[in-house]
C-alpha cells in the first residue's frame, strides 16, 4: 500500500476520532449540566451501622471521589471492582441512593465485595444536594473542597484515576 492509499484512510480515521470525541464531550456535558459545581457542600449521611457521619471537604489532604450508586443499577455494578481498586489509593465515598434499608445495602455490599465504607442515602437527601438525577454519578473533589469533575454513567478505572490525579 502506497502513501496515496494510506492518506485518505488516515484522514477518514482522524475525522471519525474527532467527531466521536466531540460527541462524547457533548454527551458528558449534557448529562452533568445540572450537577452542582463550585465548593462541595458539607453533608451528613448514615453509615450502614446507623451512625450519622459528617463530611466537610474544605480541608482535604487528598482529592476524593464522591460516588452515588444504586443497588438496582446494573451499570453501577460494573464499576465495583474499579472502585475497590481506587479505594486503595484515594478516599472513595460510596453513597447508595434510594436503595432500601441499610440492611439491604449491607447485603449488596457483602455480595459484591465492596471494601470501602458505604453510606445509605435512603431518601435521596444528599443526592438532591448534589443535583444527582442518574446513577452512577461521580464527583471529584480536590483538596480545596472544589468539585473539579463530575460524570454520569460508567467510567473506567483509568478515567477516574486520571481525573483524581489531575485534581491534585
Amino acid at each position: 500500500m502506497g502513501l496515496k492509499e494510506i492518506k485518505p484512510r488516515l484522514k477518514s480515521g482522524l475525522s471519525t476520532f474527532i467527531i466521536f470525541s466531540v460527541v462524547i464531550v457533548l454527551a458528558n456535558y449534557w448529562t452533568t449540566r445540572n450537577h452542582l459545581v463550585g465548593i462541595a457542600p458539607a453533608f451528613e449521611v448514615y453509615n450502614l451501622q446507623g451512625e450519622l457521619v459528617s463530611f466537610d471537604f474544605k480541608e482535604a489532604k487528598k482529592p476524593k471521589l464522591l460516588h452515588f450508586f444504586a443497588t438496582w443499577c446494573p451499570i453501577c455494578e460494573l464499576e465495583n471492582a474499579s472502585l475497590n481498586n481506587l479505594s486503595a489509593d484515594y478516599e472513595v465515598i460510596m453513597i447508595a441512593i434510594k436503595s432500601g434499608s441499610s440492611a439491604e445495602v449491607m447485603q449488596y455490599k457483602k455480595e459484591h465485595g465492596l471494601e470501602m465504607t458505604v453510606y445509605n442515602d435512603e431518601y435521596g437527601e444528599v443526592s438532591n444536594q448534589y443535583s444527582v438525577v442518574g446513577v452512577p454519578a461521580s464527583f471529584i473533589i480536590n483538596n480545596q473542597g472544589q468539585i473539579v469533575s463530575s460524570t454520569v454513567g460508567y467510567v473506567t478505572e483509568i478515567g477516574l484515576r486520571l481525573r483524581l490525579w489531575f485534581s491534585q
